[in-house]
């Protein structure tokens, strides 16, 4: 009994020391995010923007060095959480915003892979599931580089005639892709691909699939 009201007191002394983090909001963009002050362990003041005006910060070893850096919630949704890193550079002594060198800004519901070095993030766009975009990270310094994609979403054609330029989107039939972006161009890097209607598709064989060609080499 003591030891499950011990570990149970640690447990919420962790969950309130990092709740408990407290910014200065200083205004809003003109997008109606908030404008926060955060000031870190160090004593650095750190500024980012929110769509909540009451933010959950958390302490963690993003990088995989041993030192806690800063995980800020910026956005939350439903099934999408987007969230912004700062992480510690010891030789400049300060808190870094981290950033990639894909199209995200804020990372999407962010999962750390220590044992592979990986920071993985996973955009839910609906359908249970069914539409999504899956990124595989490697740290360069203090920049994630894409390494692996799996994009699952519907098909769509474009067309040239002349000087008009059409979108097609088939919202009966699924389009999933896996690159591999250290092999070339986006175009060149393509290592697994699925068309097909969504009628005939078998979703947990396909998931499989794309799973395992998305983490091929890695772990």
């Amino acid at each position: 009994m003591r030891r499950c009201v011990a570990a149970l007191a640690c447990l919420l002394a962790m969950l309130m020391a990092s709740a408990a983090a407290e910014t200065t909001v200083l205004g809003q963009t003109a997008d109606f995010f908030y404008i926060h002050q955060y000031t870190a362990p160090n004593g650095q003041d750190i500024w980012f923007t929110a769509m909540e005006d009451d933010v959950y910060i958390e302490l963690r070893d993003v990088n995989f060095d041993g030192i806690e850096d800063i995980v800020v919630d910026t956005v939350m949704g439903a099934n999408n959480f987007f969230s912004e890193l700062f992480v510690y550079d010891t030789t400049g002594g300060a808190y870094v915003r981290v950033i990639t060198d894909s199209s995200e800004e804020r990372l999407c519901n962010v999962s750390l892979h220590p044992e592979w070095g990986i920071v993985s993030t996973h955009w839910n766009g609906g359908y249970a599931g069914l539409l999504h975009v899956t990124n595989l990270y490697r740290w360069d310094g203090l920049t994630l580089k894409l390494i692996r994609s799996a994009v699952s979403d519907e098909w769509t054609e474009e067309r040239y005639e002349g000087q008009t330029f059409t979108t097609i989107i088939h919202g009966d039939i699924l389009h999933m892709t896996v690159r591999d972006h250290t092999l070339g161009s986006y175009d060149e890097c393509i290592v697994w691909e699925v068309i097909m209607p969504k009628d005939d598709i078998d979703l947990e064989q396909l998931f499989e699939q794309e799973t395992e060609a998305l983490w091929q080499g890695i772990r």
